[in-house]
């Protein structure tokens, strides 16, 4: 297990404040749960809680820090792929307790299950109205190559981040390889939809793999296949729409489904519609040429049959049909 593995799995109970580093003024409260980032090798090479107190010989940028920090921990760190429901009301009340004073709280925790904490804590402390963020780390910062440092040092910088006075992000997140997440969101109206990119239907896997799928609820909406034609649009640079029909008619079938499922409003064109997006391709010195054999033009109309010309109607001009708005960006700044 990657998150404090060695930690104790006993219930979390009382919080030993260790100390303070930095200058006087704000602080940052940095509260240890347990998890890797905590930890160092013993004796025997296993991996066991760290004293943070240490944290400033690990971490020397601390010193460097305009804010404060006081340094806290829990008396049994735990390993968080144990932790249950008791001991998230536990790291609640401690952050109730000691984070008065404070600008911000930065929480120590394993990955394994931060996410849980974090939206638990959301619930928890609504109330509270200062940036609580939570980290972690792959590696102990004992380590040369440990992503806790840059895990900590930013967590700490959000926790900190105030615009005006007032704090930058207030409320629960989690910071993690650059990402900052809330600690939990609403959900509405949201579609999930699997592509199934170069797999053959006719592989052992599929069909287990779409009844695993459809049994979470999950469409696969197309399957795209390796071509030429996606070869060539890729070494020419043009769409699978800007093409003759002719040249990628098996494509175009694939990529149906899936505009469809993305633009409500699209509908499949007739056969004699059609989509006009000049393609320019750079020739040598820079020079412009206009690659027609790529780009899809009018079918010729049906010929008038001898003897007919005085009855035969003429054709109406075709009505050039309005691309998706999304698709109109993306052709613009490609012909840009």
């Amino acid at each position: 297990m990657c998150a404090g593995a060695h930690a104790k799995m006993h219930p979390m109970s009382d919080v030993n404040v260790l100390g303070h580093i930095g200058p006087d003024g704000p602080r940052l409260l940095v509260l240890y749960t347990g998890g890797t980032i905590g930890m160092a090798p013993g004796p025997d090479g296993a991996l066991v809680p760290l004293d943070l107190r240490e944290l400033g010989v690990h971490l020397p940028f601390v010193h460097r820090l305009p804010i404060g920090l006081t340094v806290a921990t829990l008396t049994e760190p735990i390993d968080s792929a144990a932790m249950a429901t008791s001991d998230w009301i536990a790291i609640a009340d401690a952050i109730v307790e000691h984070a008065p004073g404070h600008v911000g709280v930065v929480v120590l925790h394993g990955t394994d299950a931060m996410a849980y904490t974090a939206s638990a804590l959301s619930f928890l402390l609504e109330s509270i109205h200062i940036p609580i963020v939570l980290t972690g780390a792959q590696r102990p910062v004992t380590e040369l190559r440990s992503d806790g440092r840059e895990n900590l040092v930013t967590a700490m910088a959000i926790a900190a981040g105030h615009l005006r006075g007032a704090p930058l992000v207030p409320e629960v997140t989690i910071f993690f390889d650059d990402l900052l997440l809330r600690g939990n969101i609403r959900q509405r109206n949201i579609r999930l939809g699997v592509i199934a990119n170069r797999v053959r239907k006719s592989t052992p896997v599929y069909q287990p793999l779409e009844r695993f799928l459809t049994s979470l609820g999950l469409t696969i909406l197309t399957r795209l296949g390796d071509s030429e034609a996606l070869v060539k649009a890729a070494e020419t640079g043009v769409g699978i729409y800007e093409m003759d029909p002719s040249m990628c008619m098996t494509e175009r079938e694939q990529f149906e489904p899936l505009l469809q499922w993305v633009d409500v409003d699209y509908r499949v064109r007739a056969n004699n519609t059609v989509i006009e997006m000049p393609r320019v391709a750079m020739a040598g010195r820079g020079q412009p040429e206009v690659r027609n054999d790529l780009v899809r033009t009018l079918p010729p109309r049906s010929p008038v049959l001898p003897g007919k010309a005085a009855t035969a109607k003429p054709q109406p001009a075709q009505p050039k049909p309005q691309l998706p708005g999304w698709l109109s960006r993306i052709s613009q700044r490609l012909v840009e």
